[in-house]
């Protein structure tokens, strides 16, 4: 079973979605449902908005500076709210969150160094996820020499809290060239040492 997740965010932040996006593409069974992204002939956005939601397992919402003044964003929280959709805020340093999401904890939002957002944000999936008939288990790995794609098993969230502690990399190696892969535990990209 594949679980979609529903990302909400504002004009302006699309860097940061762009790096949780590639991050979430990594893991396994997750589907990641940007609205603004797909184009669909005669679908409206609000049509593409309201076939995510009803078809998504999580929301992850950005709220930023950028968002403040969006209505979307605040109707995309309302709407998985009543439909009972977790939600994983990830909120900037001086916004006052009121209404539902006042009573959750937040991630907080790093502009300057989203890499740390992305973990985050996957430790607390990993949780939600546990719970669940298709927990993340496994994540792909693009070998940067052979560019063949394999998957490795996700390692546990404490061995993956140890490593980004220490400064370290998480080692594997490639199926199909046996090229050494150095992934980052925070977002489970790989790099080769050839």
């Amino acid at each position: 079973m594949t679980n979609r997740v529903f990302i909400s965010y504002a004009t302006g932040d699309e860097n940061g979605v762009k790096e949780l996006y590639d991050a979430l593409s990594r893991l396994q069974n997750i589907e990641v449902y940007i609205p603004e992204w797909i184009n669909i002939e005669g679908k409206s956005q609000a049509q593409k908005v309201v076939d995510g939601l009803n078809s998504t397992n999580l929301v992850i919402v950005l709220i930023t500076f950028n968002s403040t003044n969006t209505m979307w964003l605040n109707q995309e929280m309302g709407y998985a709210r009543a439909r009972n959709i977790p939600i994983i805020s990830v909120v900037e340093k001086g916004i006052g969150v009121k209404g539902f999401l006042e009573e959750q904890q937040h991630i907080i939002f790093q502009r300057d160094n989203f890499k740390i957002n992305v973990y985050q944000v996957i430790s607390k999936m990993r949780k939600i996820f546990s719970q669940v008939e298709s927990p993340i288990t496994h994540f792909q790995i693009v070998c940067p020499t052979c560019e063949k794609k394999h998957s490795e098993l996700l390692p546990p969230q404490e061995d993956i809290d140890n490593k980004i502690e220490q400064g370290q990399k998480l080692n594997y190696s490639c199926n199909y060239c046996s090229t050494t892969l150095y992934v980052d535990p925070m977002t489970f990209d790989a790099q080769s040492t050839s």
